[in-house]
Formats: structure tokens, sequence, C-alpha cells
């Protein structure tokens, strides 16, 4: 349980600054339900989050899963914002976030968001690196949460371990031609959704293996770009997602949980990277991309519904992949709200999946 709530003043200054509804009505509903409780209900507001007697927590107007937004309002108000006991906006975003058991509520009891607990918030993330076997994997796996982080503020690094040079349908293509091209085709797919920086390792397509070279190639990535987060592709053989279970994802995956665990962070680890003037890092936070094997564990639901568009443009940069893209897009848009309903998102929602591992 949170607390007594304290409402005060500075909540009904919030209340004229957010020009919402909840009024005070609202605070005299919001104090009797604390009243009735013995004090563990956390009322913000300007009909932002309400904790209901059925204690779901009750969102207002806006997808409280998309934390970004939330914070930008605590930004721009900032003390006025202290409602719920005297914490700042910083920690009301933190501890608001953390409370995870049935996700964000909306009004009409539909799922907005969900998100692990304990996960780190934007505003706690400088940097992000995502590292994938082929120009594409991260379009199809991870472009929609990408560009809500770099909405955020948050700048993200793609790590590609090999050029795609294996992939594609015209023959009459050269192969070194082919991964050239689709270096190309991943640069502007990033910029669709704000990436700027690539690393490519151009190691050979369809011939991706787990072992020490590998490992150290990635802890170097990872020293460089010294991120918080780091999204990588899942190392479980999934025979009901075949695709998603190419034997370069697999491999790509396993090496990048051991360049985050242990390696990185290890300064007796590669001694030479450490001749090159690269220290350890420690990631903070791990995400997965994709549905598990096994469904019952917990999982963070990205709502990317506001990203769509600028997923889909990037993912159709890919033209040498793509030889029917209409179809490409109709089964990505499917694929994507059928995730946000399996998950319980509000209808039409849109979601990318992941697992969440503190690495800290």
């Amino acid at each position: 349980m949170l607390g007594v709530v304290h409402v005060d003043h500075r909540a009904k200054e919030l209340v004229h600054l957010l020009g919402k509804v909840a009024d005070v009505a609202a605070l005299a509903a919001a104090e009797q339900l604390r009243v009735a409780a013995g004090g563990p209900h956390i009322f913000v507001a300007g009909q932002r989050v309400v904790a209901g007697a059925d204690g779901k927590w009750k969102v207002g107007d806006f997808a409280f899963g998309e934390e970004r937004q939330a914070w930008r309002i605590a930004q721009r108000l900032e003390r006025g914002l202290a409602v719920i006991a005297g914490r700042s906006p910083k920690q009301w975003v933190r501890q608001v976030k953390g409370i995870r058991s049935n996700g964000w509520q909306s009004h009409d009891g539909n799922l907005v968001g969900r998100s692990v607990q304990g996960m780190l918030e934007a505003h706690e993330i400088q940097r992000a690196l995502v590292i994938t076997a082929h120009p594409d994997d991260v379009d199809f796996g991870a472009a929609g949460a990408v560009a809500n982080m770099t909405d955020a503020g948050i700048e993200v690094t793609y790590c590609l371990v090999t050029d795609g040079d294996a992939g594609g349908f015209d023959q009459t293509i050269a192969r070194p031609q082919m991964a050239l091209m689709r270096r190309d085709e991943q640069r502007r797919a990033g910029k669709e959704v704000g990436v700027e920086s690539l690393i490519f390792l151009g190691m050979a397509d369809g011939r991706v293996e787990y072992n020490l070279q590998l490992r150290c190639a990635l802890s170097r990535v990872i020293r460089e770009v010294r991120p918080q987060r780091v999204l990588v592709q899942s190392p479980e053989l999934n025979l009901a997602r075949l695709y998603a279970s190419h034997p370069d994802h697999l491999a790509a995956g396993q090496a990048s949980i051991a360049a985050i665990y242990p390696d990185a962070r290890n300064p007796f680890a590669y001694p030479e990277l450490l001749a090159e003037g690269l220290e350890p890092w420690a990631v903070s936070e791990m995400w997965v991309m994709g549905i598990p094997v096994n469904p019952a564990e917990e999982l963070h639901v990205e709502d990317v519904t506001d990203n769509v568009e600028r997923k889909i443009r990037a993912l159709l940069h890919h033209k040498t992949q793509h030889q029917d893209p209409a179809g490409t897009e109709q089964r990505v848009r499917g694929f994507l709200l059928a995730a946000g309903k399996r998950y319980g998102l509000a209808e039409g929602r849109s979601a990318e999946v992941f697992r969440v591992i503190d690495t800290r």
C-alpha cells in the first residue's frame, strides 16, 4: 500500500492548470475513496489517474501506458503536479508506473498499456541499443517501440550483425551489391523512426554462430555506445513461429545476452577492449523481442498505435525483401492489432511485446 494521500491546494491548482472535467467534485470523490479505504488510494487531479474502490487504476483521456506523455505533463506543470503526498513529478511517474497488477485501466475498463514492475522510465534513459542479425529485423520486431523511444528523447543506435547479403528474391543482384543495398535500406528505415546511428559488423549472413568472436564484438559495441537499455532478439527456438527463429536470430540473441551479462561489464573479459580504451559498461535493462515460447511469462506490452505508420514506412524501405509490399503491410498491421487484442489493449490499439529483464 502506498500510504495516505494528501489532497491539498496544489490539487486544485492542478485541476485549474489542466482545465479538465475532474474539478471539485472529483476532488471530493477522491477524498471519499481515501477515507473509506483508510488512506491507501492515490488521486491525481485532472481526471488522469484515480484509484477506484475496486483497487483498479482508472485512467482518463489518454493511454497511461504512453508514459512519455505523462512525463511531459509532469515537466510542464513542475511542482504543481506534486499532489501525491508531496512527491515530485519524477517520483510520481515512477511510483504510478510501478503499479502493474492488472495494467493501466481506461475509463471504460479496457487495458491501455502494461509494464513490468521496476522498468526504467524514459527520463532515466539517455541511450538505447538495438542488436539484430539482419537489416529489417528491427523494423519487424521493434520499430514502433523505437519510435516511441526517440519521441521521448532517447538516442537509439542500431547494431546489425550481418548485412543481409543472403536475403532477397532477385538472383541477378551480386551478393556484395546486395549487402550495400541492404545497408542503405536500413539507414533509410532508421531515419523513419528517428535513428541516425548504425553500426554494421559485416558478418556472413546465414552463418552467424554463437561464439567468443561475436560476444567480443558485441561487448565492444556496448562499451562504445554505453546504453542503459538494449533490445535483443530471442535466443529461443519457437517452432510455432519458425521465421522468427532463424538460426542467425537465435545466435545473435544468445551472444547479445552474453555480451550484456557478463562480458561488457567485466573488466577482465576481453582485455583487448581495455587496451582500446573501452571501459566496462553495465547495461541496466534488456528487452527481448517477440512473444515467448512460455506465454505465462511477464511481458511488457508497448502501445505503438501512434507510430504504426512510421513502422510501416520503415519496413517498406527494405525494397529488396518485399515481392508483395501491400501484403507485407497488411500482415504486419494485422499482427500488431492481434497483439494488442491478445494482451488486452483497448479496441483498435496496436502493440509490440517484449520480455523485460532487469540487468542492473
